[in-house]
């Protein structure tokens, strides 16, 4: 039996939590970032009717893409570039009929998929307001990109309470598997939790979603003393 902390709010940590309890492992879920919606007027869009794209990093993002493409009357035929299948399923919900996925989860890998399949894509991209890949860098030789952000995150401010009073509850000495979705939630983990690190995280490997993640954050690992590095697919 292991123990596992998934800095993920717990609806969209729900997958990889409930695949590990049912192995028996002890499972922490504790964000460690809080959402801020970004107002966007509809009202500025009206001309921009000509999308036949649409990209989705994001589940933050599914709400205000859903909401531009159905106030422009985008056709259900619009070809939807998901990440992973849960930014997928909110558009297969809504009746869009082209959702594609790349084999491997990331939006490095969907920027190369984009590039091999189509050219010269009017793309629609609701984002945040930080991001730590750009498509436009990519894409901008092929493709128009209209990006539109839509929220933005910042560090939850009760993560520490909320962490330790988990861990003195559980009465727990050491995180086996730390569980991340980004290169900014790993900064921020990694800063936040200095004090903690002898006394909970002194043997912790950091778990990764995808083999891409993995190598952006291997630096950042190195240097705050994470002697490993490992995708979620080695412990499953």
């Amino acid at each position: 039996m292991s123990s596992f902390l998934i800095i993920r709010d717990e609806d969209k940590a729900k997958p990889i939590a409930q695949s590990l309890v049912k192995n028996g492992d002890i499972v922490i879920v504790t964000p460690i970032l809080q959402i801020e919606e970004i107002t966007v007027d509809l009202n500025s869009l009206r001309d921009c009717n000509n999308f036949n794209a649409a990209i989705v990093t994001s589940q933050n993002a599914c709400h205000t893409t859903l909401q531009i493409l159905n106030y422009l009357k985008v056709s259900k035929d619009v070809i939807i570039y998901a990440t992973g299948k849960q930014t997928a399923e909110p558009f297969i919900d809504h009746g869009y009929r082209n959702v594609i996925i790349p084999k491997i989860e990331s939006a490095e890998s969907l920027s190369q998929l984009i590039l091999a399949q189509q050219k010269n894509l009017h793309i629609l991209y609701c984002r945040a307001l930080e991001v730590s890949f750009d498509f436009n860098l990519t894409l901008q030789n092929q493709h128009l990109l209209h990006e539109i952000i839509c929220y933005k995150t910042s560090m939850h401010h009760d993560f520490i309470d909320n962490l330790t009073k988990k861990l003195a509850t559980l009465e727990l000495s050491n995180i086996d598997y730390i569980v991340v979705y980004s290169k900014k939630s790993v900064a921020m983990f990694l800063s936040a939790t200095q004090n903690l690190r002898n006394r909970y995280f002194s043997n912790s490997k950091l778990v990764c979603t995808n083999n891409n993640l993995k190598k952006n954050i291997q630096e950042l690992a190195r240097q705050a003393g994470f002697g490993e590095v490992i995708t979620i697919n080695s412990i499953k």
